[in-house]
């Protein structure tokens, strides 16, 4: 069997070499790319134009070659041999297969007959809603698209850990796009990278939040607040969960599958989640720990292969120190909620404080040969908790573990969890908050081969973590 090119195919690689070995040298080329010879450029192209590369995946029936992509190829590597400063993957393949699959009947006829004219001559480019980040706008000017973009997630999502950068990229795209969210910056870590917590709900209690805020407030303070009062402000207000993820920046999955949550919340239609927006307010803290998540993230692009590595006793899943548990000066950001000595700390708590949720989920990971714990707590409990949160809490646990259980994901509660310091993030129960604790087994990237030999993706974790934050917002 013959691999290589056929005889028209070189034949026309040929042509389009000889063409450019004739009329642009070096030094041409060097001008039109100094954009110094417009000229040069405009002859250059329409010579290519009639050697028929436009023509080459248009169908013949619109005037076309009809060719295939073995033809573009091969005419695409006489054009970057030539060192040809010209439009080619854009306007002369990517733009006639998706014309020739996406448009209608009309138009394909239309703009492909045009186009095996050259008389509309198409450039390709990205929507900023898939995620250009940092200051790399785009901008459209004289009929050219100048700038550059980078894609928020240039993987497949759950397949690799999110940077800190893709997070903050997806969510100044997202609050441009919908209405249903604000995203607040609340502090700045030791790195200067930003947190963020992110509210959703209906656009009509996004553009009042100041006033939920300041009813919560009312109901809070019984000297101020009657019992009148407070019944009408309860009757009014929507409910208000908190949910945080990846305090430890090495407990990846919770972060990202707190940005599938948020996706989710912003984008369905669905009767379910838009009645829950109208009725709750949902604040999202995705990332707790963007410093810590950094240094690992960077761990796992030095020790990643191309093979995976379902190992959990090698680096790519342990890390070395420093590790990313802790922020930038290696402080435990969990053990940080009572004493208040992190600028990420003391914004979050601030902000918590000020907001008064029902519930505070906290999302964790734990050993990779574990699999999945949550609540209730063990004993012990500390007596200052109120009964009723003992209460909800199993309520929540319940249906999370009949969640799960529906999946057939194997779980467990209590166990070694417990609710007697009050240092971690439940400080909140003693301020009248349910706090939920998940602590998932851990991924890395690649997955872990587990004792009876079946491999747990990454994937699955972040599902694990996704799955339980719409049941407990449920």
């Amino acid at each position: 069997m013959y691999f290589g090119l056929s005889e028209d195919q070189v034949f026309f690689q040929d042509n389009v070499k000889k063409f450019l070995e004739d009329n642009a040298p070096l030094d041409v080329i060097r001008k039109i790319a100094n954009d110094d010879d417009k000229t040069s450029k405009e002859d250059l192209h329409k010579g290519i134009i009639t050697l028929g590369i436009n023509n080459i995946l248009i169908p013949e029936d619109n005037g076309g070659l009809g060719l295939d992509l073995l033809f573009a190829t091969a005419v695409s590597q006489s054009l970057g041999e030539g060192i040809a400063t010209l439009p080619f993957s854009g306007s002369y393949v990517m733009a006639p297969i998706a014309i020739k699959y996406g448009a209608s009947e009309e138009q394909r006829n239309f703009y492909l007959n045009e186009m095996s004219n050259n008389n509309i001559n198409f450039s390709v480019g990205f929507s900023e809603f898939f995620g250009s980040r940092n200051e790399s706008e785009l901008s459209f000017s004289k009929n050219k698209v100048n700038g550059k973009t980078f894609f928020v997630m240039d993987f497949d999502y759950a397949t690799r850990v999110a940077t800190p950068e893709q997070i903050t990229s997806a969510l100044e795209r997202w609050t441009n796009q919908s209405d249903k969210l604000k995203v607040v910056e609340y502090a700045r870590t030791h790195e200067n990278r930003p947190l963020h917590a992110v509210f959703i709900s209906s656009p009509e209690n996004i553009n009042k939040l100041d006033e939920i805020k300041a009813n919560l407030t009312a109901l809070s303070d019984a000297r101020t607040t009657n019992d009148r009062e407070a019944r009408s402000i309860i009757n009014n207000l929507p409910a208000v969960a908190w949910m945080a993820y990846s305090i430890h920046g090495n407990e990846t999955s919770g972060a990202d599958g707190a940005l599938a949550a948020i996706y989710h919340l912003i984008a369905s239609i669905d009767d379910d989640v838009l009645n829950m927006l109208d009725n709750m307010v949902i604040i999202v803290d995705p990332l707790m720990n963007p410093d810590g998540r950094a240094r690992f993230v960077k761990s796992l692009e030095q020790y990643r292969g191309t093979a995976p590595n379902y190992d959990d006793q090698s680096l790519l899943h342990t890390g070395d120190w420093p590790y990313g548990r802790t922020n930038h000066y290696y402080f435990d950001l969990n053990r940080d909620w009572f004493y208040l000595t992190q600028p990420e700390t003391k914004g979050r708590v601030k902000l918590i404080n000020e907001w008064r949720p029902q519930i505070l989920v906290d999302g964790h990971e734990m050993g990779p040969q574990d699999t999945f714990m949550t609540g209730p707590p063990r004993e012990p409990i500390n007596k200052n908790i109120d009964t009723d949160l003992i209460k909800w809490g199993n309520v929540f646990a319940q249906d999370q573990g009949n969640a799960f259980d529906e999946r057939n994901w194997r779980f467990y509660t209590g166990e070694w969890h417990e609710d007697l310091y009050p240092g971690y993030s439940f400080y909140v129960q003693f301020r009248g908050t349910l706090g939920i604790l998940y602590e998932q087994s851990r991924m890395a990237e690649d997955g872990v081969r587990r004792p009876e030999g079946t491999i747990q993706s990454y994937k699955e974790s972040v599902h694990h973590q996704y799955i339980s934050t719409l049941v407990n917002l449920e």
